[in-house]
């Protein structure tokens, strides 16, 4: 079983707003070799890590090098909240790739532009083909910096959220149980912003017919629920074919199933890394400009959807910290990465997700 009460264990935290010095790699303003997008490759805090902005490959070599930790004895079971330096897309670990442009879809009707956007004249394919495969021109054309996790899923628009991960002994508990459980934390973080939620229903195998992790919400997701409720309820199943309602206001009882957090896992041993995403609002363009689709037409809510605002970033940490301090008691830890940590992840960054072979190569294990 996962450990809950009295648990020891760390929360690393770093704002959005923050630059912290240590450049490991690449200096800012040099360019992606395959996707020719600006990064700054900085150092990052662990623990319940509130962790500052950091750019696609550096993001996903932290969580990696936490995970190796936990592996060997070497840090507690950690919580790390985190943001992201620019905009960018991360793919599922098994998601296939399309190399070649697909046929493009006609524009939205009446689509107004969005004050936050990426600026393109171009129409990308829809990535709801070749069986979640996801189109790389997309990306390419307008430069946005694409990574592939270490875990399964499909692929997530990182930007205006709040990103966690999640690393801790799982001791035999099932996959199903384990997102269950850490989920449990989300949830008690977002019903002290005022925004309930429940898992999602989709089945692995609906998941996989869509290219964007948002499309569709498994028992490893939360979606809005009605209220905020004092258990994890499971969603109603869907109809099948039924049209999936649009985002609601906080005010409005009608229920959504729009999907608020969408999760993926790792296992290594007997350690476990999840990490996912919490959009606290949609970019709306750049979002059709990947996915083709308004994202709540597409399933995809955010936080802004149910509070009628877009929550501040430190807002949102400290809720979702207060979640999981409700399950786990107070953290005994709290600051950033050990040197350790620190050298391990400039080095899974420079040797593994920096790289084309680990980004565009679907990995087989």
């Amino acid at each position: 079983m996962i450990p809950f009460k009295d648990m020891n264990w760390r929360l690393l935290l770093h704002s959005p707003h923050d630059r912290p010095a240590g450049d490991l790699a690449l200096p800012y303003g040099t360019f992606h070799p395959f996707f020719g997008a600006r990064f700054s490759t900085c150092s990052a805090p662990t623990a319940v890590e509130q962790d500052r902005r950091r750019h696609a490959a550096w993001n996903m070599a932290v969580d990696e090098a936490l995970l190796n930790a936990m592996e060997a004895g070497k840090c507690l079971p950690t919580l790390r909240l985190y943001a992201w330096l620019h905009p960018a897309l991360s793919l599922g670990r098994f998601q296939p790739v399309i190399h070649t442009e697909l046929p493009s879809p006609a524009p939205p009707p009446n689509s107004t532009p969005d004050a936050r956007h990426l600026t393109s004249n171009t129409q990308h394919p829809t990535p709801n083909t070749h069986r979640g495969a996801f189109p790389l021109e997309a990306c390419r054309r307008i430069r946005l910096p694409v990574v592939r996790r270490p875990t399964g899923g499909r692929a997530v628009l990182h930007h205006l959220e709040l990103t966690y991960s999640v690393v801790l002994p799982h001791d035999g508990e099932g996959i199903a149980e384990s997102y269950r459980t850490l989920s449990e934390g989300l949830r008690r973080g977002l019903q002290r912003l005022g925004i309930g939620c429940a898992l999602g229903q989709a089945s692995a195998k609906e998941a996989q017919r869509h290219a964007s992790c948002f499309a569709a919400a498994t028992r490893s997701d939360l979606i809005a629920a009605p209220t905020p409720s004092p258990t994890m309820p499971h969603a109603p199943r869907p109809t099948l074919n039924a049209q999936r309602p649009t985002a609601q206001r906080s005010n409005d009882p009608t229920p959504s199933t729009l999907k608020l957090v969408g999760s993926a896992q790792c296992r290594r041993g007997g350690v476990l890394l999840q990490h996912g995403a919490i959009p606290l609002a949609w970019d709306r363009r750049l979002y059709r400009e990947i996915f083709c689709c308004e994202p709540d037409a597409g399933g995809a809510g955010c936080l802004e959807d149910y509070l009628g605002r877009m929550p501040a970033w430190e807002e949102v940490a400290e809720a979702v910290a207060e979640g999981f301090r409700d399950l786990w008691g107070p953290e005994q830890e709290r600051g950033g990465l050990t040197d350790g940590e620190t050298e391990a992840t400039g080095r899974l960054h420079r040797e593994k997700y920096a790289t084309e072979e680990w980004t565009c190569v679907v990995q087989r294990h």
